[in-house]
C-alpha cells in the first residue's frame, strides 16, 4: 500500500497490546489513522466533525446554519471510537493563522455576548454527543488569545470569565453524571427526533442502557432567536415531568445571558410533547430525575 510503514504499524500494534494487557485502564487515542490499519487503538480524533460542527458556529447569518449538519454531527459517528472537539493545538494556532473559536466567531468583540454563546454552545454541544469529549487549555476559561507554545496561560480569566469556568464545570459533572441525574450522556445511544431547518433548534434523545430506561433529552438553539412564550413545542421520549438540569442561557453563565429556560417541563400526549422555552444560542439538557437538592448550579467557584 503506497505511503505505509509496516514496521511503524507494527510497533503501534505490539505498544497497544501491552498496553491493553498491563494497563487495561489506559485509554489509547491517536490523532489521525488510528483505524487505517489493526494498531489495537480505542479511538481517534473526529476531524470531520470538528469542522462540521465549527462551520455552524462561526457562520455569521442564522441563514447559513445547516441544520442537518448539526444533527450529522450528533448522529454520525462511531460512538466511543471518536473524539471530539472544538479546539486543539492545530486548529487554534497562531503559526497557522487561526484563532480560538470565540475570535473566529466575532474577530471584533470575542469577549462579547455573541461569541461566548456560541463558544459555549459548541462545547455544551460536544459534551452531549456520544464520543470522548476533548477540551484545549484555556478553551474552559474562554480564551480568546491563539495558541502559542511559548505563550503561557492566562490564568486570571478563570476570574474574568468565571461563569464560563462554572459551565463547563455544569457540563463535565452532567457528562459524568456525577449526581446521578443524566446516566444516559454516559452510554453511545443516540437518536435526533427533532430538526427545525427554519428556526435552526435540533433536539436528540440519549441513553445507555436504552431510550426507555435512561433517556436524556437535549435541545440546542442555533437561532439568534429567544423562544419565550411557552409556544414552542419539542417532542419528548415519555409523558410526565421532566427536569432542566443545564440551561446555557442561566445568568449563572454570564450576567448578560437571558435566563429563558424553565426548571421542568410536563411532556404530554400520545406522542409526548412539551412546550420548551430557550434563549438564543443555548443549550438545554432534561432528564426524568430530579437534581438531588433542587439546586440550580453544580458547581460552586470558591470565593
Amino acid at each position: 500500500e503506497e505511503g505505509s510503514n509496516p514496521e511503524g504499524v507494527r510497533m503501534l500494534a505490539d505498544v497497544n497490546r501491552e498496553l491493553a494487557e498491563t494497563h487495561p485502564h489506559v485509554v489509547r487515542t491517536a490523532e489521525d489513522h488510528a483505524f487505517d490499519h489493526d494498531m489495537h487503538f480505542d479511538n481517534l480524533w473526529d476531524v470531520s466533525h470538528r469542522w462540521a460542527l465549527f462551520r455552524q458556529l462561526v457562520a455569521a447569518d442564522d441563514g447559513e446554519r445547516d441544520m442537518e449538519e448539526v444533527a450529522g454531527t450528533v448522529s454520525g459517528g462511531p460512538g466511543m471510537n471518536r473524539i471530539l472537539f472544538t479546539e486543539a493545538h492545530d486548529y487554534v494556532a497562531q503559526s497557522h493563522g487561526r484563532s480560538r473559536v470565540p475570535s473566529m466567531i466575532h474577530p471584533a468583540d470575542p469577549d462579547g455576548v455573541w461569541a461566548r454563546k456560541r463558544a459555549l454552545l459548541g462545547a455544551a454541544m460536544i459534551m452531549t454527543t456520544p464520543g470522548v469529549p476533548q477540551i484545549f487549555q484555556g478553551q474552559e476559561m474562554h480564551e480568546i488569545q491563539a495558541f502559542h507554545d511559548d505563550v503561557p496561560l492566562r490564568w486570571e480569566r478563570t476570574n474574568a470569565c468565571a461563569g464560563i469556568v462554572r459551565a463547563y464545570a455544569d457540563l463535565i459533572h452532567l457528562r459524568r453524571d456525577l449526581r446521578g441525574t443524566t446516566p444516559g450522556l454516559k452510554g453511545a445511544g443516540v437518536r435526533v427526533h427533532h430538526v427545525d431547518r427554519d428556526r435552526k433548534i435540533v433536539a436528540f434523545v440519549r441513553w445507555d442502557q436504552g431510550e426507555d430506561v435512561d433517556p436524556v433529552l437535549v435541545v440546542a438553539n442555533f437561532s439568534a432567536s429567544d423562544f419565550d412564550r411557552g409556544e414552542y413545542l419539542v417532542p419528548f421520549p415519555s409523558a410526565g415531568t421532566w427536569y432542566s438540569h443545564f440551561n446555557g442561557d442561566s445568568k449563572f453563565y454570564g450576567d448578560d445571558f437571558g435566563d429563558v429556560g424553565a426548571a421542568q417541563v410536563e411532556a404530554a400526549g400520545d406522542l409526548p410533547v412539551a412546550p420548551v422555552d430557550m434563549g438564543k444560542y443555548s443549550l438545554q439538557i432534561f432528564s426524568r430525575r430530579p437534581p438531588a437538592d433542587r439546586a440550580p448550579r453544580i458547581y460552586e467557584l470558591a470565593d
